[in-house]
């Protein structure tokens, strides 16, 4: 599996490496959605300083989105996914959204 997910306070926190496909983000996206923890956060954030290839065509990207916006409906609060930043680790206050 080449993400692990940490769960903060207000935040998941999913780390990927290696070469991801469209397959292995929707299953990201698909546990965070099934876990009881996702109620409870206001922000997604995916860490691909490590990943060295990314393969997944217009289908995922649909589906992708399709699942996203079902999400945003079960959890409102729920903002875009935040950029990475360097040195940030789960727990710690989010910067607001540019």
């Amino acid at each position: 599996m080449p993400y692990s997910i940490k769960w903060g306070p207000e935040e998941a926190y999913c780390k990927f490496s290696g070469e991801v496909s469209g397959q292995e983000i929707i299953e990201c996206n698909m546990t965070m959605y099934g876990s009881a923890s996702f109620d409870d956060i206001r922000t997604q954030i995916f860490d691909m300083l490590d990943v060295a290839k990314i393969n997944f065509g217009p289908d995922d990207v649909k589906i992708i989105a399709a699942c996203d916006r079902v999400a945003a409906r079960i959890n409102p609060r729920l903002n875009h996914p935040a950029l990475k930043v360097q040195g940030f680790e789960p727990g710690l206050k989010v910067p607001n959204r540019v």
